[in-house]
């Protein structure tokens, strides 16, 4: 999904790592970007707007919701 907003014309490099929530419901909420090297608020905000509309499975037998801090690369050459 992330290939949406990465296009030709949009061509970002560098490191974004976000930090984001799963609920036992399988929800993704509190998507904050922890550090970013890509100084392009309209791409941050699609992407955590992206990441907030996964759904994973639902979490069962854990009481709390899982944390999750990913790195995404973004390299417009591959």
């Amino acid at each position: 999904m992330l290939d949406l907003i990465f296009t030709k014309k949009n061509k970002q490099e560098g490191k974004v790592v976000v930090k984001f929530k799963i609920a036992n419901s399988g929800n993704v909420y509190k998507v904050v970007v922890d550090r970013t090297d890509i100084n392009d608020e309209l791409f941050l905000w699609q992407m955590k707007n992206i990441i907030r509309s996964w759904k994973f499975h639902p979490l069962r037998g854990f009481s709390d919701a899982t944390d999750v801090v990913y790195p995404f690369i973004f390299n417009p050459d591959l």
